[in-house]
């Protein structure tokens, strides 16, 4: 018994220094002193065991990352800079106007004199300069729409992999309750057995050891289910702070980004 008990104590000790540099870490995100005293509040993530519909949430998850949008936005601006970069193939209208004033002279009668002049310039050759320009955004657009389809397989493949671990999680909770109440229960069958003095006590500790480690499960099951359920709503971008954040709305922008290049 000594023996276990120093055992346990050494995971004890373990245990208070991670929760020790665990708090120091959230002290670190929140912007305080390490040395800050903190408590948090238990908050019961509530376990749901449903299948999560990846593509429905893949579907969302494209709508709705930063990365994506961002993406889109760099296509819209490469679809602008080649219709920027035709430019050096039109012709330019140049309007030029003068208006003078000057003191009357020998034989004229007139102090004002003005003049206009329109010149229109067609350019014939430069080089192939601006036809490079123009080659050059078409393949930044290529290269812009390629990088796209790979931040969406990404996504795609974060959310996949989320969703299957919060399922993973939720059914690992499931069982490890089970756990809990079948351990509680063999707890009770050895408290009556020793009390009716047909079982020793190390039944009974036996009994507690095996009701502690079943809880021990599951908190550990509910620690990852609450993770897995934030890294879903991480991946699909629904997070509900996430509104609050939303000040800028890019949708019209978005819009105009998905329009298929014209020419």
């Amino acid at each position: 018994a000594q023996v276990d008990l120093a055992n346990l104590n050494q995971q004890l000790i373990a245990a208070q220094s991670r929760v020790n540099i665990a708090q120091a870490n959230f002290n670190r995100v929140l912007g305080i002193s390490p040395d800050s005293p903190t408590q948090v509040e238990k908050v019961d993530v509530p376990v749901t065991i449903t299948e999560v519909d990846i593509v429905a949430s893949s579907k969302t998850a494209k709508e709705q990352r930063p990365e994506v949008k961002a993406q889109q936005v760099s296509i819209h601006l490469n679809r602008q800079n080649i219709k920027l970069q035709r430019t050096g193939l039109l012709p330019s209208v140049g309007l030029n106007a003068a208006y003078n004033y000057v003191t009357t002279q020998a034989f004229s009668n007139s102090n004002t004199s003005w003049q206009a002049t329109a010149v229109i310039s067609m350019p014939i050759w430069d080089g192939g300069i601006t036809k490079a320009r123009v080659n050059q955004a078409y393949g930044d657009l290529q290269a812009a729409n390629a990088t796209l389809d790979q931040v969406q397989l990404a996504v795609s493949q974060e959310v996949s992999q989320a969703a299957l671990t919060l399922e993973e999680a939720a059914e690992r909770t499931k069982t490890t309750a089970a756990s809990v109440a079948l351990a509680e229960e063999a707890l009770r069958l050895a408290n009556v057995r020793y009390e009716a003095g047909i079982a020793v006590l190390v039944e009974v500790t036996n009994a507690e050891s095996q009701l502690t480690q079943a809880r021990f499960n599951l908190v550990n099951a509910q620690y990852d289910y609450a993770i897995a359920l934030a890294e879903l709503q991480r991946a699909t971008a629904t997070q509900p702070e996430l509104e609050k954040l939303r000040l800028i709305d890019c949708s019209e922008l978005l819009k105009t980004a998905q329009q298929p290049a014209a020419g």
